[in-house]
């Protein structure tokens, strides 16, 4: 990825979550200063778009032909009849093409002529049959208009009865409540899942990922898509259902969808999981947004332990009739905050056949995991001490459960002695202070760093084989791994 690439994308991420902001804003304003709001949303939508495009779609954004007022008022009164026609109210258009209500309205009355993002949300709204030719102008259509077939119908059928489901053992409060004894307790090992169970956790986590640059470096510097293109040339161009597991808030996961039709997938279905109700929400609606104009494309959620997959029921429905390949994705650092590697890919992934793809991002192993001096001092992360944000995050469960709490001190502990060959791993230890009882710690957060060549031994015993693996940011690499044919040879 060249530099001014890495400099768009991360512009194009950070105007994404400045959008997510204003919208919040924009539906508390006063109802006179909408129509403003709502303007200036929409040029924002079309900026947004114009650098999703690779700052190239020039003519995507134009009319070809300017367009009179007069004009604009016939367009509306065609959208008001077939908003009629098709038994919608002006709220329930609003609804199903993720508009505000002002925006349909000044639409139909022709007082603000429509921004290409809102044309694009209301002829994407089937009942209503508007077409591109049926805008003034001559407006080109969009450029991820293709001439794939869409979606058989039971696909699509599937597509429009889910929107997120929950697994039998999505149920965070008994969870909470075992954190919150746990925390009053002596001490010991927070499993990783509760890190991010509350809402409160949960916004942490994100203003570590989006605020810290360190963090936000790292993820804008993530080579999606040229791991896109090694995706569809491995699937043989097959249709993919994508499986985001601890998809978080869901960012990357929705490059990844996109890159994939960029790189002439036929479709995708993005199933979005996820522990924490917070981190999914925003993951599937920044999935919704971001793909909304997609053209076979559909996405749902799906709340749950990913260490109960074999529970998961929906997930283990066959797949279309088309050849259709499952693509599971661990990005960020899901992988390196399992307890047990190897026990997860061996009994979690049971549903996974011949020719299913697992994408990994992997931390690299700074020095020999015989070599715990030179751990110390060659990887950043632990020389550096425990950075404020990961404090501020992992604290956060110690100062609003554990009552007698005065003081957490945070400091890293290194596991060398780890189940994936070659790795080890950094845990965030917390010491709670308290003058009416003894200090007592906490490890809760647990991130592990690989030799990618044992790391690709390790995968290849378990029935998993490398084919591609690109490095980036010096300290990572997302790498690619196809299911092997039972009784067939290791590669």
């Amino acid at each position: 990825m060249s530099s001014s690439a890495e400099a768009l994308q991360a512009v194009q991420l950070q105007l994404r979550a400045l959008l997510t902001e204003l919208r919040r804003l924009a539906i508390e304003a006063e109802a006179a200063l909408q129509p403003a709001w709502v303007e200036h949303l929409e040029r924002l939508e079309e900026l947004a778009q114009f650098l999703e495009s690779g700052g190239r779609a020039v003519q995507a954004i134009r009319l070809s032909s300017p367009a009179s007022a007069s004009q604009w008022t016939q367009f509306g009164r065609l959208l008001r009849d077939k908003r009629n026609a098709a038994g919608l109210s002006r709220v329930q258009l609003a609804r199903r093409a993720k508009l505000s209500d002002a925006t349909v309205k000044f639409t139909e009355t022709a007082r603000h002529p429509p921004s290409r993002a809102t044309l694009i949300r209301l002829i994407g709204v089937s009942e209503l049959k508007l077409r591109w030719a049926d805008v003034p102008g001559q407006l080109m259509p969009p450029l991820t208009e293709t001439s794939d077939p869409p979606l058989d119908a039971e696909s699509v059928g599937h597509a429009s009865q889910l929107n997120c489901l929950l697994t039998p053992s999505a149920d965070s409060l008994p969870l909470l409540a075992d954190l919150a004894r746990f925390l009053n307790g002596a001490g010991g090992y927070v499993e990783q899942t509760h890190a991010y169970l509350d809402h409160y956790s949960a916004s942490d986590y994100l203003a570590l990922c989006h605020n810290w640059l360190a963090a936000a470096t790292l993820r804008n510097r993530m080579p999606l898509g040229e791991l896109a293109q090694r995706t569809v040339a491995t699937s043989a161009r097959a249709p993919l259902q994508v499986m985001a597991l601890g998809a978080g808030d869901g960012i990357q996961e929705t490059h990844l969808a996109a890159h994939l039709m960029e790189a002439s997938a036929p479709s995708v279905e993005l199933c979005l999981l996820d522990i924490s109700q917070p981190l999914l929400s925003c993951a599937y609606r920044q999935a919704v947004d971001r793909l909304a104009t997609a053209p076979n494309v559909k996405v749902w959620a799906l709340q749950g332990n990913f260490h109960h997959l074999p529970l998961c029921t929906e997930l283990h429905r066959p797949l279309t009739r088309r050849p259709t390949r499952r693509l599971i994705t661990m990005l960020g650092s899901t992988l390196a905050n399992l307890d047990h590697e190897p026990q997860f890919l061996r009994q979690s992934l049971l549903a996974c056949e011949a020719d299913d793809l697992l994408l990994l991002d992997v931390p690299l192993a700074s020095a020999p995991c015989e070599e715990p001096l030179q751990i110390k001092v060659r990887d950043r992360l632990f020389a550096s001490g425990v950075p404020a944000p990961y404090a501020t995050w992992l604290g956060g469960p110690i100062w609003r459960h554990c009552k007698d709490a005065e003081r957490v001190d945070f400091h890293w502990h290194l596991e060398t002695r780890c189940p994936v060959p070659g790795s080890y791993a950094l845990h965030a230890v917390a010491i709670v202070q308290s003058s009416r009882c003894a200090d007592r710690s906490f490890s809760l957060f647990r991130i592990a760093r690989y030799d990618p060549t044992q790391l690709a031994v390790c995968l290849s015993e378990l029935g998993w084989d490398e084919v591609a693996a690109v490095p980036y940011s010096g300290e990572h690499s997302l790498r690619l791994y196809r299911k092997r044919a039972e009784g067939k040879p290791e590669a």
